[in-house]
């Protein structure tokens, strides 16, 4: 009969021989690149074969999904600028810039212009949004004017802009928070927003700064406030209005 340290395990990987079995310690302290060499330094010939033929594979498939990328970058670039006649038009009404034909002449014997409290109503609709938001916030959001998302460096990050109108809160009349993706750092995720000047006695525990420094509530914002605000003042949001590329 024949030894079973001898044959083959089913994994195609050969049994370590005797004087490797103390190595266990030393193989632990390895670097996960040093242990994944070694790895592939034991794999048999055929099955070796295998693993060269779909890393061949993997090549052609990263240079389609390259390709990929940039069509797809060049057509959200497309779509972004057609986009931005939309919400300059929805800018303007909401800020009483312009108004809407037909509007009934009773109304323009009042003082209010455009739509007051458009964004905080936005923002309190949306669930992760709204729940940060106190009563102390509300009063600082009232005069926010708009909020554009552009994106930055060949699309591998994006920017949000907060647009303000004098306010008694704080002297900026823009916030701008700029999300970065950096593979190479230790943090994937790089954040960079603007400082905050604000007014005497008016520094409020903001959730204007948590609003900008979470990674996913940016995403909520770029990709559901910005484009549905309409959808979410009226009430009318739901999920299969929303399209993400």
């Amino acid at each position: 009969m024949s030894d079973s340290s001898n044959s083959l395990p089913h994994s195609g990987v050969p049994a370590p021989d005797d004087d490797r079995t103390d190595t266990t310690n030393d193989d632990s302290q390895l670097s996960f690149r040093e242990f994944l060499r070694t790895f592939m330094d034991l794999l048999f010939p055929n099955v070796l074969k295998r693993v060269e033929y779909l890393k061949e594979l993997q090549k052609q498939f990263d240079k389609l999904q390259a390709e990929y990328f940039v069509e797809q970058s060049l057509l959200r670039a497309k779509y972004e600028e057609l986009y931005e006649e939309f919400y300059q038009k929805r800018y303007e009404i909401v800020n009483g810039i312009k108004d809407v034909e037909n509007t009934d002449e009773a109304d323009k014997f009042m003082e209010v212009k455009g739509i007051p409290k458009f964004w905080l109503a936005v923002m309190k609709s949306n669930e992760k949004l709204g729940e940060l938001i106190t009563k102390d916030d509300e009063g600082a959001l009232e005069y926010l004017k708009d909020i554009k998302s552009c994106r930055i460096d060949h699309f591998k990050g994006f920017k949000l802009e907060f647009f303000f109108s004098r306010n008694p809160y704080f002297k900026n009349s823009v916030l701008e928070k700029t999300y970065t993706i950096d593979k190479a750092g230790p943090v994937f995720i790089k954040a960079k927003g603007t400082e905050i000047e604000w007014r005497p006695r008016k520094c409020l525990t903001s959730k204007i700064e948590e609003i900008q420094k979470d990674y996913e509530l940016g995403c909520v914002i770029r990709d559901q406030i910005i484009p549905q605000a309409v959808s979410w003042f009226a009430g009318s949001f739901t999920d299969t209005t929303l399209f993400v590329l």
